[in-house]
């Protein structure tokens, strides 16, 4: 069975991956784990990258020889700029309070006795105490 993979070209180079398995390999599970083997782009940050270019023709066979028949990905990186120093941070962050039962609308013993009446009565709910004394036929 031959690689359907493509060509990764990074900057001009040709990357190779580093453990030839098939996509189907890589998605596997292994008890009850993913693999977490890397690709030939694995380790290259998402927002260094420029511009993605995908070709599969003839002049990609032509320029990457008969390994570029599943086509070829070429990446482009960003590059450095002359100026003042620039820093961007991406960052996810969550907040969550901490529950505080002063604030939640808790029922009191009569307005639960009260709600469970009138499921009972709506036929909601069962009466309990029967269905334990009186089993039914499945």
């Amino acid at each position: 069975m031959g690689n359907a993979s493509p060509v990764w070209v990074i900057d001009g180079m040709i990357r190779n991956d580093r453990v030839p398995l098939s996509s189907g390999d890589l998605n596997n599970t292994v008890n009850g784990n993913y693999s977490l083997i890397g690709s030939a782009i694995s380790g290259l940050n998402p927002y260094d990258i420029e511009s993605i270019t995908f070709l599969r023709d003839a002049a990609a066979t032509a320029i990457y020889g008969t390994r570029a028949a599943n086509g070829v990905i070429v990446v482009t990186t960003k590059k450095g700029k002359a100026g003042p120093v620039q820093v961007s941070y991406n960052t996810d962050m969550a907040f969550s309070a901490r529950p505080n039962y002063n604030q939640m609308e808790l029922m009191n013993s009569e307005e639960r006795m009260n709600l469970s009446r009138e499921l009972y009565e709506d036929g909601q709910v069962r009466n309990l105490y029967s269905a334990i004394s009186s089993p039914r036929n499945v």
